[in-house]
């Protein structure tokens, strides 16, 4: 499944906000998940599980390890 780009970042907003309570005004698309947004290693994956969920895809692990930005995991669902 193809989603459009702003329905992706607006997933991955979505579940940063979950996880961190951050004002999705403060997650940008250029915002590393670590050292801009404090996330550690569980909200990183608990992120990533809710962006698979919301978006009913399965992201591979390998390519998951790559992302430093809410960006770059928001293009991992624009990927056919």
């Amino acid at each position: 499944m193809r989603i459009p780009a702003d329905q992706a970042r607006a997933i991955v907003v979505a579940a940063i906000h979950d996880v961190t309570g951050l004002p999705p005004v403060r997650i940008a698309p250029d915002r590393k998940l670590v050292e801009d947004l404090g996330l550690d290693s569980l909200d990183f994956l608990r992120v990533v599980q809710l962006v698979e969920e919301h978006a009913d895809i399965r992201l591979d692990d390998t390519t998951v390890a790559g992302v430093v930005t809410v960006d770059d995991l928001a293009r991992l669902l624009l990927s056919p």
